[in-house]
């Protein structure tokens, strides 16, 4: 299967989504992650806070948004922007619980329910969900359902060659199907119909000195990996209908 997606022969993926809620179970958003959320991608969503006004964004929606601690960036700088987040129940249980701005969707990408309709966004984000995705084409395919005419996707994920060096042919986060290099990623968003406007590197971990963070710092090199913090590859998509 892993040709199918772009990657080498003989890398082997994981087979089991351990984030999925009837998986990961309620207590999945513990505090520690909660706080780690905000650190992670947080250079993705300051990018995408730059196209707001680029391209007159009215509407923005975050696929796979999580506890959406980050989209608070975007509610506090542009108030009048609509913002619609999609997740899981346990984490969009916890948006419409804690967050007074934003609208909050349930939906599966690989199994939509039809519940959102024709509701579309001019800039969608999705950072760091491919990874997680059994059948990331059907992710893709959500995304460009959503996609307004006109509109762009920021899309991120983590870059294995950066973080685990060249030779690596298995993601060392169990909670990760498959990762993508720089190379192979490109490909695979290419066969899947998009147009790639950027493509380049960012932080994927915001430093920040508290205890979350330096944990995480002290695990990852405990077991000798290389680590680079500009580890996250970013791309700037539009279907190539839109193109013409």
């Amino acid at each position: 299967m892993a040709n199918k997606y772009a990657l080498p022969d003989g890398y082997q993926e994981n087979t089991v989504a351990t984030t999925v809620d009837h998986v990961s179970g309620t207590n999945y958003w513990a505090p520690h992650r909660l706080v780690l959320s905000y650190l992670w991608q947080h250079a993705v969503y300051q990018y995408a806070t730059t196209l707001i006004e680029k391209r007159n964004v009215k509407t923005l929606m975050d696929v796979g948004c999580g506890p959406a601690k980050k989209l608070e960036l975007f509610a506090s700088r542009f108030p009048s922007l609509r913002i619609i987040g999609i997740d899981q129940k346990h984490p969009i249980e916890f948006c419409k619980n804690n967050h007074p701005f934003g609208e909050w969707y349930v939906d599966d990408f690989e199994n939509p329910s039809g519940e959102l309709k024709d509701t579309k966004a001019d800039l969608i984000i999705c950072a760091d969900v491919i990874e997680h995705i059994v059948e990331p084409e059907k992710l893709l395919a959500y995304i460009k359902m959503r996609l307004a005419q006109g509109g762009a996707v920021v899309l991120s994920t983590p870059d294995r060659d950066k973080l685990y060096g060249e030779n690596c042919m298995k993601s060392g986060n169990p909670d990760h199907i498959r990762e993508w290099n720089f190379k192979e990623f490109a490909q695979f968003i290419k066969n899947h119909g998009w147009v790639i406007h950027e493509h380049f590197h960012l932080n994927g971990l915001k430093p920040a000195w508290n205890k979350e963070y330096i944990k995480h710092m002290v695990k990852h090199f405990a077991f000798g990996r290389p680590y680079r913090l500009d580890n996250n590859q970013v791309v700037l998509i539009t279907p190539i209908k839109d193109t013409k």
